[in-house]
């Protein structure tokens, strides 16, 4: 749908990619939605946290979006990724939602309203909401995941992997453990939440995000 390679601060913004001009019909492209690689690639932007930047990234034969190369600094925001224009029907695309195949401070997302994007339906063979296969420091925040083929965040190796004392692993962001919930109870003061995480001693700049479903994902 959109290629870029080796370029920097372009600006992908209020587009419909994979579907017709409804956004309610999948067209797909035979590849993906988006690609961009190459390692001179940088801070690119696709969406924004206003609706009239927003892409509708769907129905395409292959991922939502790829960033591979080692490319860096790319910004992932306020689409729709896997469903159609109104955020809420399936029109998924046949792969990841958002793949990164070997990309660094990639934001997918964001701690500010309407920077989250929505990323479901997506995936054929197992794929799911986001992969990221390598690099590190790559932020995945406050989007909504769900209904994807396999994990809404998956870091390589495919599926859940097993938390090692002290997070002393290397690999896509550096395999940072899951947290461990114990409980989440309804009381009059609001939600309590607890749990563990087990990460580098002494790390600082952990965010944790919480967030509910009726079914389990």
């Amino acid at each position: 749908g959109v290629g870029i390679n080796d370029g920097c601060g372009n600006v992908i913004q209020g587009n419909l990619i994979g579907t017709d001009a409804t956004g309610t019909n999948a067209i797909p492209n035979h590849y993906g939605g988006i690609g961009i690689v190459g390692r001179d690639s940088l801070t690119n932007v696709i969406g924004g946290a206003v609706p009239a930047a927003r892409n509708v990234i769907s129905g395409n034969t292959y991922a939502g979006i790829q960033v591979g190369d080692g490319s860096r600094g790319h910004v992932i925001q306020g689409n729709f990724i896997g469903t159609d224009i109104t955020g809420t029907n399936n029109l998924r695309n046949g792969g990841w939602g958002v793949k990164i195949d070997n990309g660094s401070q990639i934001q997918v997302g964001g701690l500010d309203p309407g920077m989250g994007n929505t990323i479901a339906f997506n995936g054929a063979n197992n794929e799911g909401g986001v992969w990221v296969n390598a690099g590190t420091g790559n932020a995945i925040l406050g989007n909504s995941i769900h209904d994807n083929g396999s994990l809404g965040i998956d870091l390589k190796p495919f599926g859940v992997n097993t938390n090692d004392p002290g997070d002393a692993d290397t690999g896509p962001n550096l395999r940072q453990n899951f947290p461990v919930l114990v409980s989440a109870i309804s009381t009059l003061a609001g939600l309590r939440v607890s749990g563990t995480l087990n990460t580098v001693p002494n790390a600082s700049g952990i965010i944790l995000e919480f967030f509910a479903n009726a079914a389990c994902d």
